[in-house]
């Protein structure tokens, strides 16, 4: 497992093989306070949302759709970060 970081999220790279297909590819993007979780396969596609209950409790629409947006765009542009390092090998 690949971890990738800034200041804001953490990504996590999972790949065993840099032959896999897109669709064994698994990247996760968490927002920065890891209540929103989201996995992206090698093709953009997204696999998974997981939203922390916490967060409907506080009832904040507009933070939970800001949390998804900032994970699904972490968990993207890992794919595009980890293709284009597959073509520079």
């Amino acid at each position: 497992m690949i971890m990738v970081g800034d200041t804001l999220s953490t990504v996590k790279v999972s790949k065993l093989d840099l032959n896999l297909s897109g669709e064994q590819i698994l990247i996760e993007g968490q927002s920065d306070n890891g209540n929103v979780k989201v996995v992206v396969d090698g093709n953009k596609t997204v696999r998974q949302i997981l939203i922390s209950p916490q967060l409907f409790n506080q009832g904040d629409k507009q933070s939970i759709e800001n949390l998804v947006m900032e994970a699904i765009n972490l968990a993207i542009n890992s794919v595009d970060e980890l293709n284009n390092e597959q073509k520079e090998d």
